[in-house]
């Protein structure tokens, strides 16, 4: 409409804006950002590949990623298109349930350019106000054991600033002296989950041990490890509970958000599990003219979403990463249900599980996703605990 906006900011109006029309629109300005600079980033992505293969004397991104994690991706990938396949009726039932109620209207695959939208569920935003976000996630983090008012390492930036990026972060300045949690507000329950996933990366962070060596408190080669306890903070999110003791509401209204979140957790778990089979294909053979198709292909069909071809480079992270998220994903799920077991159903509120955590956050960056899996007795090729949050 004549106006001059940042890709981050199109990004942030595409998850606010009520009409559906109007997030197409949007949306197709962010596809021909992603066309215009697709054969840029994809020379970028090569070369980049090509120097980091020369620095650590590995053929490729899958070999890197391979020799970073310890383990096979390919394998763990085919373990996830397992799960995925396992829980693919249940999935598409609830798409099939939820599209017209999120959404407004009859549509059996709308595009990604709702996506957003759908995870915000706006349905709710009168409760899951902006103004209240700070105040419930800080007293979260009380009842959890971790009062960041009393952790002054951790430095909050909460601001909505237009050229602001839409997707929080954890920026770790010095680990553990300064470590910034960013999140970019733009209402409703996203809010508190991005605020609380990005928690968890403050708290790990900002609690790390002061004598570890550097790299054991900043640099990790597993980032599957961090993202366990964004997760397992985030999740508090997925308890009925949580809402009714924050925001009032009956336990009706309560089991209907989380169901939602669920599906939104759900859909976001064959997203990276169909990013991480595209990616293996992808570093392949980088030059693959079917490489667009494929993740368009492969993206739609996990997620009941029509993605576009633009897409193809711009929705890769380096480093093959959607592994990382899936391991945390499966790990933190085995993580919440010991704690489970060990303090309670109310762990997250009674401070019982704060210990356990601060032990684990006090390791820094030294352990790997498959020893925090060793400490609850859970072993790599266990998704049960995955299999039955998906399915509650």
């Amino acid at each position: 409409d004549g106006q001059d906006v940042s890709i981050n900011d199109l990004n942030a109006r595409l998850t606010a804006d009520a009409d559906f029309d109007r997030r197409e629109q949007i949306y197709e300005r962010i596809c021909e950002a992603d066309e215009h600079f697709a054969t840029r980033d994809l020379e970028l992505a090569v070369k980049s590949s090509q120097i980091r293969s020369e620095i650590f004397g590995y053929d490729g991104e899958v070999a890197i990623a391979n020799a970073r994690t310890g383990i096979d991706i390919a394998a763990f990938s085919d373990d996830v298109q397992r799960v995925a396949a396992e829980t693919s009726e249940l999935y598409d039932a609830a798409c099939d349930a939820s599209f017209p109620a999120l959404l407004g209207r009859e549509v059996t695959l709308p595009s990604r350019a709702h996506a957003g939208w759908i995870r915000s569920l706006h349905e709710f935003d009168s409760i899951y106000t902006r103004e209240r976000m700070a105040d419930v996630c800080n007293a979260t983090l009380a009842e959890l054991g971790f009062p960041l008012d009393r952790i002054p390492t951790i430095l909050p930036d909460l601001e909505d600033r237009p050229q602001k990026d839409p997707r929080a972060c954890v920026i770790p300045t010095r680990v553990p002296e300064e470590v910034h949690l960013v999140v970019r507000p733009t209402g409703g329950l996203t809010d508190y989950q991005a605020f609380l996933h990005e928690a968890g990366h403050a708290l790990h962070y900002g609690l790390a041990d002061a004598s570890l060596p550097f790299t054991m408190r900043y640099t990790s080669p597993d980032y599957a490890l961090t993202e366990i306890y964004s997760y397992v903070v985030e999740r508090i999110t997925h308890n009925p509970l949580w809402h009714m003791r924050h925001f009032g509401v009956d336990e009706a209204t309560a089991q209907r958000v989380c169901n939602l979140t669920r599906y939104v957790d759900h859909s976001l778990f064959r997203r990276y599990g169909a990013k991480l089979a595209y990616e293996l294909e992808f570093w392949a053979n980088p030059a693959d003219p079917r490489n667009p198709e494929r993740y368009a292909m492969l993206l739609s069909h996990a997620t009941n979403m029509g993605y576009p071809t633009s897409s193809f480079v711009s929705d890769m992270d380096p480093g093959l990463y959607a592994a990382d998220y899936l391991r945390a994903w499966r790990t933190s799920e085995q993580v919440i249900a010991w704690m489970t077991d060990e303090y309670g159903e109310e762990w997250f509120c009674n401070g019982q599980a704060a210990p356990f955590l601060r032990e684990l956050f006090h390791q820094g960056t030294g352990p790997t996703n498959e020893d925090v899996l060793a400490r609850v007795h859970a072993t790599p090729s266990d998704f049960t605990a995955l299999i039955q949050a998906i399915e509650q």
